[in-house]
């Protein structure tokens, strides 16, 4: 049943070669692809090795579901894509894309708002998200801070699923507890069998517990059990970065969390300073597993073991009496 769609395209409607420089990204050849998971919904994800901060796949990971007279996606990547993720949409379908939904805040999932928004997508979002959004936004996605076009219009906090009624879908925007950071959602397509995640789960490198945007490590853990407990043996589960897996495979993660706040909790209680436990390499047991995990990416932004410690350090130091 899975498919693959390459799209080429020889430049963008937004941006040039000079701002993709600024951002260390060539758009004019990153590639999108879309492959099928399920008979109505589609992942696109992007090249690889050409986004320095993401070797896995450039910017977040789309969804997009097609029913009979419409489209739903989550999330939108970068701006400068646009063009390009359109053209792989309309390989697949030429209804109206109605609904937009973001997973959470970061810019390789929301930036990209923009130009759904500028094309009557209605865009939905946790309030946090809009909040968040709202603040000057980075220079290098040339969107403007003060565009309406890019802010969620149809914002929810965190309680009950919110629910869509489409044709031949039912969608749920799950939220969450703090988790990746402090505007999780994860959204499942009922009939489709699929679950786009968001990055509180991922399988290229280590946790990211986002402090700055209100990540939390006991968060995350909940949002594990709730992502387990909304799910199938056979639901697809597709992650914001990484690749799709099923609920056997949360097990592994979930474990890794769980064991490393362990070990943190004692070493703080123990009085050990933040050095001292980056020092344990207390994620050895699991670095040859982890695919990523150790990889040096750029600007200290990387998924690695010592990042994930160090968060999870931070969180525990800080709520721990």
């Amino acid at each position: 049943m899975k498919t693959s769609l390459i799209v080429y395209a020889s430049a963008l409607i937004f941006g040039s070669v000079g701002q993709a420089s600024s951002q260390n990204l060539d758009f004019d050849n990153i590639e999108i692809y879309a492959d099928q998971v399920a008979p109505h919904f589609y992942s696109l994800t992007a090249s690889k090795n050409m986004d320095p901060l993401h070797p896995e796949g450039a910017g977040g990971r789309i969804g997009v579901y097609v029913g009979p007279d419409a489209i739903f996606v989550v999330d939108a990547t970068y701006p400068r894509l646009y063009q390009k993720i359109i053209q792989a949409i309309r390989k697949i379908s030429d209804k109206p894309i109605k609904y937009l939904a973001n997973t959470h805040e970061h810019r390789d999932h929301v930036s990209g708002n923009v130009n759904f928004g500028k094309h009557g997508t209605t865009i939905l979002a946790r309030q946090e998200v809009r909040e968040a959004m709202i603040k000057p936004q980075p220079p290098e996605d040339t969107v403007s801070s003060t565009d309406p076009a890019r802010l969620p219009t149809i914002t929810y906090g965190f309680g009950p699923p919110v629910k869509i009624w489409m044709a031949q879908e039912t969608v749920q925007l799950i939220p969450l507890k703090k988790a990746h950071t402090d505007g999780d959602t994860m959204i499942k397509f009922d009939e489709s069998n699929v679950i786009m995640v968001g990055d509180f789960y991922r399988n290229y490198g280590y946790p990211f517990i986002d402090l700055q945007e209100g990540g939390t490590v006991d968060g995350t853990i909940e949002a594990l059990t709730v992502l387990e407990a909304n799910s199938a043996p056979d639901t697809k589960l597709l992650p914001g970065h990484g690749d799709i897996v099923s609920r056997e495979d949360l097990k592994f993660y979930r474990q890794i969390v769980l064991e490393v706040k362990q070990k943190v909790l004692d070493a703080v209680r123990a009085g050990k300073s933040k050095q001292d436990v980056l020092s344990a390499k207390l994620t050895a047991p699991y670095d040859s597993k982890v695919n990523g995990g150790l990889d040096l990416l750029p600007g200290g932004k990387a998924t690695t073991a010592d990042r994930f410690v160090a968060a999870v350090y931070d969180d525990l130091k800080r709520s721990t009496p």
